[in-house]
C-alpha cells in the first residue's frame, strides 16, 4: 500500500492533532481519541506493532 505523499500525509506534516472517532449506529455506541500522531519510517517498528485485524 502506498502511503507516501497522500494527502493525510501532507496535513500531519503540518498539524500533527487528530482526533479519529467511531459511531455505530444500531446501537449509538461511539468512540472518540484524540493526540498527536506520527509517521513511522521504521519497517522493524511497523511490523512489530502492526496487526492485520485493524484494517478497517
Amino acid at each position: 500500500m502506498k502511503t507516501e505523499g497522500t494527502a493525510k500525509l501532507t496535513d500531519l506534516e503540518h498539524d500533527q492533532h487528530i482526533n479519529p472517532t467511531y459511531y455505530r449506529d444500531s446501537n449509538r455506541e461511539w468512540v472518540s481519541a484524540s493526540g498527536t500522531a506520527m509517521v513511522p519510517r521504521d519497517g522493524a517498528k511497523i511490523q512489530e506493532l502492526y496487526a492485520p485485524d485493524w484494517k478497517p
